[in-house]
């Protein structure tokens, strides 16, 4: 497992919006905070993409178990 999140202060959907790059067997466990508990586990398979893509607030971390590893990327402009 790793805890992961946006490198910016940015909310979204963790693959369209903030440019994650999933690979198969991907798995995501988000906390609800308000019910202090998971809600169910994310996954990613190569055939079918996002059993429900995970849509990250500002500043939020997420646990994934990635069996592919891999990085997290973005390019950006301030302006």
């Amino acid at each position: 497992f790793n805890i992961i999140s946006s490198k910016v202060p940015q909310a979204g959907l963790i693959q369209t919006d903030l440019g994650y790059t999933p690979t198969s067997g991907d798995i995501v466990y988000q906390f609800n905070a308000a019910a202090q508990n998971y809600l169910a586990a994310r996954t990613y398979s190569t055939k079918g993409g996002w059993s429900t893509q995970p849509n990250l607030g500002v500043g939020e971390a997420v646990f994934l178990s990635s069996p592919g590893g891999g990085s997290w990327n973005r390019n950006f402009t301030v302006q």
